[in-house]
């Protein structure tokens, strides 16, 4: 589960006051390092299947699709082998997995701006400098400027959630006012690019705070997707800490 997914977009909170919420099963990215390497083709359709408005709409499915939708699509069972392990019948899993497949086709669209125009690796990798630039200097008027005017901010396991630039630029600035400073560190998430951010607050080195996975199109970021989990660098590789 993801904030969009429990309310409306948020008015700028008190900051101070932001509260996680540790009972809700929120969904956590998933390392491009941990896709099995091969055939070039191959990978770019596993990655499709692990990006995150993928992952967020199964959430949509009953157990059986979900189940069988992952077995076939994200790990490539043959149906036969499905079949034996969820002990039902090849004309069940097909059925399933049709299913299954319709209702993750008729959710991608609002999950995650599906039918945007994908910018190339190199227009991608200029947006994250910018980006990464902004951020670290902390200039919310440079940070807008990457932001599509509709983009979105969600940091699960908080509830909060903000729409549109001017909405994300005021919390930001919110939260730099609280003092510190960046640095970043890149990485790749659910076929998309990925950055682990890293706070230093009155000591020698950056702390570790959370993997934001970013959504981009041709004409700038669309959606930040911050996952706060205090050991999450691990399976990324991450270091705990940066020094300066």
């Amino acid at each position: 589960m993801l904030p969009v997914d429990l309310n409306g977009p948020s008015e700028l909170p008190d900051i101070e006051k932001i509260g996680r919420r540790l009972e809700i099963p929120w969904l956590e990215p998933f390392p491009d390092a941990l896709v099995p390497s091969g055939d070039p083709s191959a990978i770019v359709e596993a990655r499709e299947s692990i990006r995150l408005a993928f992952i967020a709409a199964l959430q949509l499915l009953p157990p059986k699709q979900c189940a069988v939708l992952i077995l076939r699509d994200v790990l490539a069972m043959p149906a036969a082998e499905v079949a034996t392990l969820l002990e039902i019948t090849v004309a069940s899993v097909t059925s399933a997995l049709q299913r299954a497949r319709a209702q993750i086709a008729a959710a991608s669209p609002s999950a995650d701006g599906a039918g945007l125009v994908q910018p190339s690796d190199t227009e991608s990798q200029d947006l994250l400098d910018r980006y990464i630039a902004a951020f670290t200097t902390m200039d919310v008027e440079a940070l807008k400027g990457v932001l599509r005017e509709d983009a979105l901010l969600q940091m699960p396991p908080f509830p909060e959630w903000f729409l549109g630039r001017d909405a994300i630029g005021e919390f930001l600035a919110t939260a730099f006012a609280r003092g510190g400073s960046y640095r970043f560190v890149q990485t790749r998430a659910n076929g998309q690019p990925a950055v682990g951010l890293y706070r230093r607050r009155g000591s020698d080195a950056y702390q570790f705070l959370h993997v934001q996975v970013l959504t981009m199109a041709e004409t700038g970021i669309v959606r930040i997707d911050g996952f706060h989990a205090n050991d999450l660098y691990e399976p990324f590789g991450l270091p705990a800490v940066v020094e300066d």
